[in-house]
């Protein structure tokens, strides 16, 4: 299997190289094949991989059961790795309130096996509202190099580990597809009614997970920032994180007493998670990276048992990283630096976030040893944008102009290998 995915893979990165070359390869033909080819393996695992075999897939589920046979919130009394497999009745319920409708109506009309592959169906339909408002994303920023705009696509669209998330149950599929918007209406303009709308989708997003808390820095230090370069008033700054905070902690706040009255705890993740002892604090951050950066390109699997050469994907982010530095450290004026200097504010705001989410998913994986990649997927857009502004002046600048074909090429293959690796490993445990 992963032999006739590797072949295929081969073949369409070919096939994109050869109609660059003969005939040229428009961006928009590109865009298409890439969300294609995501949408196919997407399906492939939704319909494929064995009943929640994927990680808390089951924990998930089962609140949404409670809420369509119990039709009210569940409390969390056991603990992550419980054999009830309840330890997801903590997280906030809007994620699980959405699915609720759906699972009573189809289990209702085909019965309760079909249930399931529904909601990962769902979960598809959130991957594609994401690769929607990403290219409005890329469009309202002006992204008009290809290699940025496909590297960012490419991510949204191959990134491994996502591509199988985002095919089965699991609540940061809704938290990804309301950042994507946050990030559009934020690239959008500045007008209070828009920041009216920002804290609105800022206080569903913290509805839906708390990782959503890293979108809060984009949206305060963006304002301040455009304080601070000329570009708003003070006043108006202040009305702008206003219009946005207080929509947010309204909608947020019932969800915190809650919280509070039944767990004497604002979040209750020390109600369902269990303490991780290590032997030291080095040794606790030394594994929370190398299952963090592992576990980010390609992961799949009920304990993300399943990868892929995630070698080949940390490769590339460090290629990013030095092409950053390199950049700003070594280059006097890189060629990216029109695009940088007229969306600064907004690329300083998103660097940060992705540090404080960073931090977050640190702090989680030494706490409780679930230091994951996929908590950073709230960011991938800006990763995805930062990654493309390194590997510019190291795959673009004097180089081919069909780069950004080759690269979107090697990710297919990536991303292909993957899928047939992981449905040869589920063929081996049971039938799909």
């Amino acid at each position: 299997m992963i032999a006739a995915a590797l072949i295929l893979g081969v073949l369409l990165w070919a096939t994109l190289a050869l109609q660059s070359r003969w005939r040229g390869l428009p961006l928009r033909s590109l865009t298409v094949a890439l969300v294609a080819i995501g949408l196919a393996c997407r399906l492939a695992f939704a319909l494929l991989t064995p009943d929640f075999y994927a990680p808390d897939e089951q924990a998930h589920f089962k609140y949404v059961r409670h809420l369509v046979e119990v039709r009210t919130l569940p409390v969390q009394i056991t603990q992550t790795g419980a054999a009830t497999n309840d330890w997801e009745y903590y997280q906030p319920p809007l994620y699980y309130a959405l699915l609720a409708p759906a699972c009573a109506v189809v289990e209702s009309l085909f019965g309760g096996g079909a249930v399931l592959r529904l909601l990962r169906l769902v979960s598809v339909l959130l991957w594609l509202l994401t690769v929607a408002l990403t290219l409005q994303v890329l469009k309202n920023l002006r992204v008009e190099e290809p290699l940025i705009h496909t590297i960012v696509l490419a991510m949204v669209c191959l990134l491994p580990t996502y591509a199988f998330l985002s095919s089965v149950v699991n609540n940061d599929n809704l938290l990804i597809a309301i950042g994507s918007g946050l990030l559009y209406l934020l690239t959008k303009g500045t007008s209070i009614r828009l920041s009216w709308w920002v804290g609105l989708l800022l206080g569903v997003g913290l509805l839906t997970k708390l990782t959503a808390g890293a979108y809060v820095i984009v949206v305060v230090l963006l304002r301040l920032l455009q304080w601070r370069g000329g570009s708003l008033k003070p006043r108006d700054a202040l009305a702008h994180c206003g219009a946005a905070l207080i929509p947010a902690a309204a909608l947020w706040a019932p969800w915190l007493l809650r919280n509070w009255h039944v767990y004497g705890s604002l979040t209750a993740e020390e109600v369902a998670n269990v303490p991780r002892l290590w032997p030291s604090l080095a040794v606790a951050l030394a594994s929370t990276y190398v299952v963090l950066r592992e576990t980010f390109w390609t992961a799949a699997g009920i304990h993300n048992e399943i990868l892929f050469f995630p070698r080949v994907g940390v490769g590339l982010g460090y290629l990013g990283v030095l092409g950053l530095l390199r950049n700003l450290l070594l280059v006097r004026k890189p060629t990216w630096a029109s695009f940088v200097d007229g969306n600064r504010e907004l690329l300083w705001a998103m660097a940060a976030a992705i540090v404080v989410n960073l931090a977050l998913v640190v702090r989680f994986g030494v706490l409780y040893g679930q230091g994951q990649g996929r908590f950073l997927f709230p960011m991938l857009i800006p990763i995805a944008l930062f990654l493309g502004l390194g590997l510019k002046p190291l795959l673009a600048d004097g180089c081919r102009e069909d780069s950004h074909v080759h690269l979107a090429g090697f990710l297919i293959l990536y991303l292909l290998g993957f899928v047939g690796h992981s449905l040869g490993f589920f063929a081996t445990i049971g039938p799909f």
